[in-house]
């Protein structure tokens, strides 16, 4: 992981004058750092640390952090712990004021410069954010820390397991003008040809996926109990209508399964009254940041009901396929057992 991208030093040109860099020198690490940025936007410390860091002292990576920073790559602010609510996931460090990194558009074009995102749409898609700009308010911010803890959860379940050759991940993904979801994860699935595990992110290169491949699409909500309930109905309408018309099928193969994240069990059985009335045969599922965090798998693995009755347990690991009458079914990959299995061969 530490393998340098860009030489650090400065050679000699013609009259033995250094020739300086034309860009801050990277590594491995810190390149894939700048990936992970992009498409959580937003990451405390402490899951950069679980994420890339767990082999090296934090103290290893408070320096990278700090150098990419004053190289301009990523920019940080901090968000007062008292705020954010516990539902926040297990990642929060215990600090009065945890702080929290995000990429610039410097950073965004050090990737695009180094050839490092094959898939044209990764990266088009990866947010950046303005230091200089105006500060993230409190309420926006954790909802994006949810969002982040959410999908940071799903990428660790995939990169450990052999099952999933690639993943797509990206949040505040627009799929149309009337949506946009604030994260979209697709894992592609293949349970006949394991993946070498190599404790890299397997990301999404932009190949078509192929005959003995399944996708598992994933549009994920987090509701923070502030939108009236008329807007999650619309919300339901916009889904179903556009699952109809298949603009999901155009742009991803198949449809996308609808998963809401919703601050208490309450809340949950509204969501799940609204999207029931507005579309009976939803696939959609609800949970809570708690409900939906397996203790071993994460969120992956977690518990999640079906909207339509608000008590259907369903299983994330699944594809959506539309039959030739223009239904959609669903079909199960792999159980938890399965799953478990390949991890430890």
């Amino acid at each position: 992981m530490s393998e340098v991208l860009m030489a650090t030093s400065l050679p000699s040109g013609a009259f033995g004058l250094p020739r300086p860099p034309a860009m801050p020198p990277i590594s491995r690490r810190r390149a894939e750092l700048l990936r992970l940025l992009g498409r959580l936007e937003v990451m405390f410390s402490s899951q950069v640390y679980e994420m890339l860091y767990a082999d090296v002292t934090r103290r290893s990576m408070q320096r990278d952090l700090e150098a990419m920073r004053e190289d301009g790559l990523i920019w940080r602010t901090t968000v007062r712990y008292g705020a954010l609510p516990q539902a926040a996931g297990r990642v929060q460090p215990p600090m009065k004021y945890p702080l929290v990194y995000g990429l610039t558009p410097e950073g965004k074009a050090v990737l695009d410069a180094l050839g490092l995102e094959p898939d044209a749409r990764s990266l088009e898609a990866l947010k950046t954010r303005d230091p200089r700009g105006r500060r993230v308010p409190t309420l926006t911010l954790t909802h994006d820390l949810q969002v982040s803890w959410w999908c940071a959860s799903i990428l660790m379940a995939a990169r450990a397991s052999p099952l999933v050759q690639s993943v797509f991940a990206q949040v505040e993904f627009t799929t149309h003008g009337t949506q946009r979801l604030d994260a979209l994860v697709i894992l592609r699935v293949c349970p006949s040809r394991p993946r070498a595990v190599d404790g890299q992110i397997p990301w999404f290169d932009g190949a078509p996926c192929p005959p003995n491949a399944h996708e598992v699409r994933l549009g994920l909500e987090v509701d923070m109990a502030t939108e009236p309930l008329s807007v999650l109905l619309d919300k339901a309408i916009v889904t179903r209508d556009l699952t109809a018309a298949g603009r999901y099928t155009e742009l991803f193969g198949g449809p996308i399964r609808t998963v809401f994240l919703a601050p208490t069990p309450r809340r949950a059985a509204q969501i799940a009254a609204e999207w029931a009335d507005a579309w009976p045969e939803t696939w959609a599922v609800v949970s809570t940041p708690r409900g939906a965090e397996h203790p071993a798998h994460g969120a992956l693995w977690g518990d999640y009901r079906l909207l339509r009755d608000g008590a259907t347990a369903a299983p994330l690991l699944a594809e959506l396929l539309v039959g030739g009458d223009g239904r959609v079914r669903e079909r199960a990959l792999c159980g938890l057992d399965a799953w478990e299995r390949a991890l430890a061969r």
